[in-house]
């Protein structure tokens, strides 16, 4: 972790200014958006985040009013591709339209901080509601005002020792924020405003312009992994010809330079685009990544039947990418849920190219857990297929 001076006087001149404060989002290193954050002295604010992901564009606009630590009143509207939701609160009375629907509900519980995944300065209020004279963890109840419910959430705080380097103090505090099923690490300056934001389970880091340093790398503690020295580039709409004649389409992100590189494949139902993060990542770091729709599915010619093509397709997607001039000879493949079931049934093919499989909560077995539940069909998961 590499600390300046001159990041310390970038940081102290964003949140002194009049300006408003802006800070990135990043997705396993790629900048997918930014927030602005605007604060007047009555305790009004503007908070406006426009991120970008798998070429879809997400706006949540926040306008508010602090008082004592209370958010006395809020208007919320977040535009995702579409849908349209409107939140607004006036005192405890929640008002919440999606479309032509409305709910109405009261939030009486009481809190003391508030939490808001799309706008992050609202979390100074964590670190005001901490004592600072207790190390072990601290229980907390926060208002939670943005993706859907505006509802109160119970969580577990950690303050952090203060940040040195060689033996000099960095006036940075962080904070630890357990809520069970995640956790997030917020970075504050002295004044309590928020530098920064980590959610290591979601690969999502948002700082101040300069601070990329907050939040350390845990890869960057090991120098035998591949580090993210690549500039890449991504190429799209690849059909590889299956056994039967079928084409199957796939994106690939890789290294712009020439030369053999080992590959990771993933296999999916639910859309090829949704890996580009995960592509530039590995990509970065000297692999190439390839993402294919499986048969029937987004760009692939064919038929969609579930669990019935998979051994033959990906021992012929694996044959192709090892006979590329730019694959040197290892195979890798990636993914979660059905993508990690594709996984086992390519390796029961025993591809020479195939090395290694991470499979991530796969189904174990068709006919004891899904489409069948120990042989009897499983009717929900029928339709929903």
């Amino acid at each position: 972790m590499r600390w300046s001076l001159a990041f310390l006087f970038v940081v102290l001149a964003t949140l002194c200014s009049a300006e408003p404060v802006k800070i990135t989002y990043a997705v396993s290193g790629t900048v997918i958006g930014t927030n602005l954050y605007e604060e007047q002295p009555d305790g009004s604010f503007t908070s406006v985040t426009d991120i970008t992901v798998m070429g879809k564009r997400f706006v949540s606009t926040l306008k508010g009013k602090v008082s004592d630590g209370k958010l006395t009143s809020f208007s919320l509207i977040q535009d995702i591709p579409g849908t349209k939701i409107s939140v607004v609160m006036d005192g405890t009375k929640v008002t919440q339209t999606v479309g032509q629907t409305i709910t109405v509900h009261e939030v009486t519980e009481p809190y003391v901080a508030l939490y808001a995944n799309n706008h992050p300065q609202l979390a100074k209020s964590i670190l005001k509601a901490m004592k600072a004279d207790v190390p072990d963890a601290q229980p907390i109840t926060m208002l939670a005002i943005d993706g859907g419910r505006v509802t109160t959430v119970k969580a577990k705080f950690i303050a952090s020792q203060p940040w040195s380097k060689n033996g000099e103090f960095l006036p940075v505090k962080r904070v630890e924020v357990d809520l069970g099923v995640a956790k997030i690490q917020f970075a504050y300056d002295e004044d309590g405003n928020v530098l920064g934001e980590s959610v290591p389970i979601q690969k999502m880091v948002a700082t101040v312009e300069g601070g990329a340093a907050l939040f350390e790398d845990p890869l960057a503690k090991y120098p035998e992994l591949s580090q993210p020295t690549f500039t890449v580039k991504t190429e799209i709409g690849i059909g590889i010809r299956m056994h039967d004649g079928v084409t199957l389409v796939h994106d690939m992100i890789r290294p712009v330079d020439a030369g053999k590189y080992p590959v990771i494949l993933s296999r999916t139902p639910y859309g090829k685009a949704g890996a580009q993060l995960e592509g530039e990542f590995y990509a970065r770091r000297g692999y190439i990544y390839i993402t294919q729709d499986c048969r029937g599915r987004e760009a692939s010619n064919g038929n969609w039947d579930p669990f019935v093509n998979e051994r033959k397709d990906g021992f012929d997607t694996i044959e192709w990418i090892s006979k590329q001039p730019w694959c040197n000879g290892s195979v890798g493949m990636i993914g979660g849920s059905y993508g990690g079931y594709v996984q086992w049934a390519a390796a029961v093919e025993r591809p020479a190219a195939l090395k290694c499989i991470i499979p991530q909560v796969s189904p174990p077995d068709a006919f004891t857990n899904l489409p069948y539940d120990n042989g009897v069909p499983m009717l929900w998961s029928g339709l929903w297929w």
